[in-house]
């Protein structure tokens, strides 16, 4: 078939040709690796097999593409293609995806390269004030002509850099470092519920992305550290990923178990696959106690990543985008605990069989289980207390306390 080259695109990892993406004419993808290729794109697509077509190519590349019932529509609009023309999406956005992953014309030089510098245009607090205000029309700040990012989710967002601890929208040769969320509606308590989840997480020792508070002119926001990126002086060095729907073959849209999507089962599968297995597979074990305590009914697949260590080695990637559920109407968990979906119904006979059905040693899993409670709550409050010095209202804290002492007086009389 012969394909146009408008229709085709350089992807690259570390800026090194790494193979074609192509794009027929009914606007199938079809991904093939270059004779010289050395590192895979993904678990999913490895190098042995060479050539990919749209049902297996798809979702890892629908996986990079923005994503949002209403971030998407808007952003099409602004480029002028449709929500759902992938390839056009990555064309245009490709610059800056998850992961070291980017995408060129095919005739643009080409650099192998682990790191970039750290450059980017310092914004003042009111100039950041206004972007962030625009965001509900501009997606990941797309009214900047220096954007070039793709970032997946439903909230409202943009991915910035740090310079000298102040943001910064990236230039065109820098990856972001920091993704921002503000408080916008109708996400503004979710941007408290993830920081104090994520804080709380961090200080039960579990393996969680750095997020910072920070108060703007009018609208408060979150900045989380890109567990992709690191600073070093004044570069940034890469790491690649992907998320577990991408690793394992999942759409986007079967993100959640329900929809067909992956289960633990297939997520403790991935993680036997890692640098050390038994070291991943407790912090995966120590998230879901976690989760089960904050009651964080949505950890779906695409809430977990792993992250590439070499072209060989992996290990699971710090946990990112905890919150707890505190909609009423929400009674389901993202993937089966036991064989059960519903949080409230669990009891010990369902982790009795999660733990044997996942090879977990259930006394090391209840031994787990009670060192979170016997700490969670004074944690949790301590927290708290930090939060309201710093001049932040503690209301969705508050209800989040509320949920864990229910939970943990659940486990008490589980146990």
């Amino acid at each position: 078939m012969n394909i146009p080259q408008e229709h085709k695109l350089s992807v690259r990892l570390f800026g090194k040709h790494l193979g074609i993406l192509e794009q027929t004419q009914k606007g199938k993808l079809h991904f093939s690796y270059h004779d010289e290729a050395s590192n895979p794109l993904s678990l999913f697509m490895p190098l042995k097999e060479k050539s990919f077509d749209h049902n297996h190519c798809y979702p890892y590349f629908a996986g990079l593409a923005p994503q949002g019932e209403k971030s998407l529509p808007l952003l099409s609009r602004i480029l002028g293609v449709n929500q759902n023309d992938t390839f056009s999406l990555l064309k245009m956005m490709g610059k800056d995806c998850q992961g070291a992953v980017t995408f060129h014309q095919l005739d643009e030089p080409e650099e192998e390269r682990h790191t970039t510098p750290l450059k980017g245009e310092m914004i003042s607090d009111k100039a950041l004030e206004k972007q962030i205000q625009t965001l509900p029309e501009a997606p990941l700040f797309f009214n900047n002509e220096k954007i070039h990012v793709s970032l997946s989710g439903t909230q409202y967002k943009a991915a910035v850099c740090l310079i000298d601890n102040k943001v910064a929208i990236p230039e065109m040769d820098c990856f972001s470092t920091h993704i921002l969320k503000p408080a916008l509606a109708p996400f503004e308590e979710k941007m408290m519920n993830e920081y104090f989840c994520m804080r709380l997480g961090n200080k039960m020792g579990i393996n969680m992305v750095e997020v910072t508070l920070h108060k703007g002119l009018k609208t408060d926001y979150l900045l989380i550290t890109r567990f992709d990126r690191e600073i070093q002086q004044n570069k940034i060095k890469h790491f690649h990923q992907e998320d577990f729907c991408q690793a394992l073959g999942y759409l986007p849209s079967a993100k959640y178990q329900k929809d067909r999507g992956p289960g633990f089962k297939s997520c403790f599968n991935l993680l036997q696959k890692t640098n050390i297995p038994a070291v991943d597979r407790n912090r995966m074990m120590q998230l879901i106690i976690y989760n089960f305590l904050i009651g964080n009914k949505d950890a779906h697949a695409k809430k977990f990543a792993i992250k590439y260590l070499n072209h060989k080695q992996f290990e699971l990637a710090p946990f990112y985008d905890v919150c707890a559920s505190l909609e009423a109407n929400v009674k389901e968990m993202a993937m089966k605990l036991g064989g059960i979906y519903t949080h409230d119904e669990i009891k010990v006979s369902h982790w009795h069989d999660f733990c044997s059905k996942r090879g977990f040693s259930y006394l090391a899993f209840k031994e787990m289980f009670s060192k979170q409670c016997e700490i969670i709550i004074d944690t949790a409050k301590q927290e708290r207390a930090n939060i309201k010095e710093a001049g932040f209202d503690c209301a969705i804290v508050d209800m989040i306390i509320s949920v864990i002492q229910k939970n943990c007086k659940l486990v008490g009389e589980m146990f």
